[in-house]
C-alpha cells in the first residue's frame, strides 16, 4: 500500500499578506481612515487601475481614497473572497455607499451605489507594492445619474479641441 501524500505546507506568506489585504478593507477603507495607509503600502507603491483624476503612486491613491471618502461617507467595502499565489493577493468585493459630496466635480445627488470590483494587490516585504483593479464605474455613473452630463461634456471638449485645432491650422483667424 503507498503511503498517503503528505498534506501541502500552508504558505505562511501568502495567508499573512491576505491577513493584511482585509485589515487594510477594514481598518482603512471602511473606517475612512487615510492616516492608516502607509502602515500598508510601500512608499514605491505603483497604482495600475486606470483613473485619470489621480497620480499612479502613493500619493495618488491617497487622494482617490480622500476624494471617495467625501463623495461618499457612508462607502463600505464588503470582502466577497480572496485567493492568494504567491506574493500577489486578489480580492473580489462589493462596494457600497450613498453619494451625498461631490464627485468629478459634481455635486453630490444623493443616490446608492451598488458595484462589485476586482483588486489584485503584490506585496513586498509586507506592504503593498502595486495595485491592479477592475471595478463597474460605468454602473456607478449610471446609479449615479452622471453618464448623460459626462457623454455631453465630453463632447463639449472634442468640438472644442477641433475649433482650436482648426484655428492652429488656420492661424488663428
Amino acid at each position: 500500500m503507498p503511503a498517503p501524500t503528505p498534506p501541502l505546507k500552508t504558505d505562511v506568506t501568502g495567508e499573512h499578506n491576505k491577513l493584511i489585504a482585509r485589515r487594510f478593507y477594514d481598518d482603512v477603507v471602511n473606517k475612512h481612515n487615510l492616516a492608516l495607509i502607509d502602515s500598508y503600502a510601500a512608499p514605491e507603491y505603483v497604482e495600475h487601475q486606470y483613473d485619470t483624476h489621480f497620480a499612479g503612486d502613493l500619493k495618488g491613491m491617497k487622494k482617490a481614497f480622500a476624494h471617495y471618502f467625501i463623495a461618499f461617507p457612508d462607502m463600505h467595502v464588503k470582502v466577497n473572497f480572496m485567493m492568494v499565489e504567491g506574493n500577489l493577493v486578489a480580492t473580489q468585493i462589493t462596494t457600497t455607499g450613498t453619494n451625498t459630496g461631490p464627485i468629478y466635480g459634481r455635486p453630490g445627488r444623493g443616490k446608492k451605489i451598488d458595484m462589485n470590483g476586482v483588486d489584485i494587490v503584490r506585496f513586498k516585504d509586507g506592504k503593498v507594492v502595486e495595485h491592479w483593479g477592475y471595478a463597474e464605474e460605468g454602473k456607478m455613473l449610471s446609479q449615479l445619474g452622471l453618464i448623460g452630463p459626462l457623454i455631453k461634456a465630453g463632447k463639449k471638449e472634442e468640438r472644442s479641441q477641433k475649433k482650436r485645432a482648426v484655428a492652429d491650422v488656420s492661424g488663428g483667424d
